[in-house]
């Protein structure tokens, strides 16, 4: 069964330049095609733009059953307080396919690392948790668009220049790590652009 044109615009738009995301609009255009050859050149395939049956396997080779991708996994982006993907501003369904998409951005992101080790320190958060760990109320973690990544070996700084062509339109700088979020593809809080 051939891949959607959904899914495949999920599992490269963390293969972006500075300053674009993908809207996920089931439309393979210019900025789908753009990234699927970023995608294509990142693991060595022929870039066409296209995706042939070559790029497809390896979208696929990349995704475990559930569609999470292969290096990450699905209880990493649950809130650290319990309540799985619940209590937060939006609804377990939507958060669960907020932090699928998250995650792939993740992956092209840790390709770009030279595949380092990447931990999820933090990622959806209930209303709860992030009140306990005095996050702010229009967080981006309480829709679950939003991650605290660490990149084993490099500094915040090159975290940091990655997350920048990886999708992502909010990046903060931490002295150990960085957030993440896809702030302007979304309704949630801000719909603008953080990229210092």
């Amino acid at each position: 069964m051939t891949m959607s044109n959904g899914e495949i615009q999920v599992r490269v738009a963390g293969w972006m330049v500075k300053g674009q995301c993908l809207k996920i609009d089931g439309r393979l255009g210019p900025r789908t095609s753009a990234a699927v050859k970023r995608f294509q050149a990142g693991y060595g395939l022929a870039r066409t733009g296209t995706v042939n049956a070559q790029t497809e396997r390896k979208l696929r080779a990349l995704g475990q059953p559930n569609a999470f991708p292969i290096h990450f996994y699905l209880n990493e982006f649950k809130t650290k307080s319990g309540e799985g993907f619940s209590g937060g501003k939006v609804a377990s369904k939507t958060v669960r396919r907020n932090v699928r998409r998250l995650a792939w951005k993740l992956e092209a992101m840790r390709r770009k690392s030279g595949d380092k080790v990447t931990w999820v320190n933090s990622a959806f958060r209930s209303i709860a948790h992030n009140n306990r760990v005095g996050g702010s109320g229009d967080s981006k973690h309480l829709y679950g668009i939003a991650a605290d990544v660490t990149i084993k070996g490099l500094s915040v700084s090159r975290m940091a220049a990655l997350s920048y062509s990886s999708g992502f339109s909010g990046v903060i700088k931490y002295p150990t790590h960085v957030h993440v979020d896809s702030r302007a593809e979304y309704t949630y809080g801000s719909s603008g652009w953080y990229l210092p």
